[in-house]
């Protein structure tokens, strides 16, 4: 049996291993350092973003300005939760988007000012990184479905 296992590793687990995988979802949470069950952790996620940019995009209903504003929001999101030297880092590159503007790069620079100061006041206790997302379309609005998180606890090192 053993050797027809080794031959076949598709074939069906015995029943046993079943049991086993409500305490694997556990193991799994504790190692992403988040308790709650990942679907719920992305809803979260995508509910907080939208919250968090919200007042951005009520200034424009134009949907490729909706896009950009959500995306600098997700990417400040993160940049908050890194340490000051990764966080630099991440606004000097996205700053260098808007490089050969300089209007552009002052207006970007108050807009991640902002939004930094947002997240770190008014959802500081919110520590989910976002890892993967998308952005969708309806009814001539943008909002994010972020597809994967992880919450606090991790580690933001190279």
């Amino acid at each position: 049996m053993a050797e027809q296992q080794r031959k076949n590793p598709r074939k069906k687990r015995p029943e046993s291993d079943d049991v086993e995988f409500p305490r694997l979802l556990h193991v799994i949470r504790q190692f992403l350092g988040t308790e709650e069950p990942i679907q719920e952790l992305n809803e979260l996620a995508s509910s907080l973003i939208m919250r968090f940019v919200s007042p951005l995009l009520e200034e424009t209903h134009e949907i490729p300005r909706q896009r950009v504003l959500i995306m600098l929001g997700i990417t400040v999101w993160n940049a908050s939760l890194a340490p000051d030297r990764k966080q630099e880092q991440m606004r000097t590159n996205v700053l260098e988007a808007a490089k050969g503007r300089p209007e552009g790069v002052a207006q970007l620079e108050q807009i991640w000012c902002w939004l930094l100061n947002r997240k770190q006041t008014d959802f500081a206790n919110h520590r989910i990184y976002i890892i993967d997302f998308e952005l969708v379309e309806k009814q001539g609005t943008v909002s994010v479905e972020v597809l994967r998180s992880v919450g606090a606890p991790f580690n933001m090192e190279p």
